[in-house]
């Protein structure tokens, strides 16, 4: 039971903390759900939001979906819905990565964050990426010219934003940096899927994405995981801090339940395996019952 101690730790801090900076989204009414959704397409040709359907209807056809995710995704941003735009594209490039556009779509994808999202270096981590995964592309030339002169490689970045995400004097995550941090390492999985790296990127990105109490992302990020890397040690991982994210900081205790019983079924040998059903066992409990109950059985 490596793990316990630290689990109680967690909990008796939680036990002193407010839930300052818990993501608003999680308490937003239906309502106002409904609202940004009918605003988010209302712009958006009923016909071409149609594909959507078609998409969800037929999910192993890769080829047919990364080209209609790229038609509503440009759509939406001739709508001036980048963010959906590129929320779509992204799907393109995760789930469909066989496809034969898909350097198109990286393509596209790249010059939306060249033109729409100029504060950040996202446009020239697409580029390095775009041209470690495709060197052949047709378009290279376009591709180079947003690559700075001296950049660092892919993991470069990524290891130097990781290490000024913190404030050295104040220990505190940089949000910027940590943001940064989390997207960088999504490119290279998008654009990288086969990389040895990619799982460890991804799950780090988990982690930071959870520092910051960005829980949907966290949860993302682990799904990503284990859908697109099974046999890799991160995917056991993932499943875990899932069902730990909405245990200690969702508060849904039914889905974690479900989570660490998936976990002690997919994982019984795990390094983790005995904090789960530590975990498990005492989903019910307070917060000070489990403390106190672990301090009883050390006497």
């Amino acid at each position: 039971m490596r793990y316990i101690l630290p689990i109680i730790m967690f909990l008796a801090f939680n036990m002193a903390c407010t839930s300052e900076g818990q993501n608003a989204a999680n308490n937003e009414s239906k309502e106002n759900v409904e609202a940004k959704a009918k605003d988010l397409t209302s712009k958006v040709d009923p016909e071409i939001l149609s594909l959507l359907d078609v998409i969800k209807n037929n999910p192993n056809d890769h080829n047919g979906n990364a080209e209609k995710l790229n038609k509503v995704a440009k759509a939406f941003v001739e709508a001036k819905k980048t963010r959906q735009g590129v929320s779509l594209l992204n799907q393109a490039l995760k789930s469909h990565y066989s496809a034969p556009n898909t350097a198109d779509n990286a393509f596209d994808l790249m010059n939306i964050y060249n033109e729409h999202y100029k504060g950040t270096n996202n446009a020239s981590i697409m580029a390095l990426a775009l041209k470690r995964a495709f060197p052949k592309f047709p378009k290279m030339d376009q591709v180079s010219a947003l690559i700075p002169a001296g950049s660092k490689t892919l993991e470069g970045i990524i290891d130097e934003t990781r290490l000024n995400m913190t404030d050295k004097e104040t220990g505190r995550l940089d949000l910027k940096q940590a943001n940064k941090f989390i997207t960088t390492s999504e490119i290279f999985a998008m654009m990288l899927p086969k990389e040895g790296k990619t799982p460890s990127f991804l799950q780090k990105a988990g982690e930071v994405a959870r520092s910051i109490k960005a829980y949907p992302k966290s949860i993302e990020i682990y799904d990503w995981i284990m859908k697109s890397h099974p046999a890799a040690p991160e995917a056991a991982q993932a499943l875990f801090m899932k069902a730990f994210t909405y245990d200690n900081e969702l508060k849904d205790k039914a889905k974690a339940k479900a989570l660490y019983q998936e976990f002690l079924k997919k994982h019984p040998k795990d390094g983790f395996a005995d904090d789960t059903q530590f975990l498990l066992d005492n989903i019910d409990k307070s917060n000070e019952d489990i403390i106190k109950g672990f301090g009883e059985k050390k006497k």
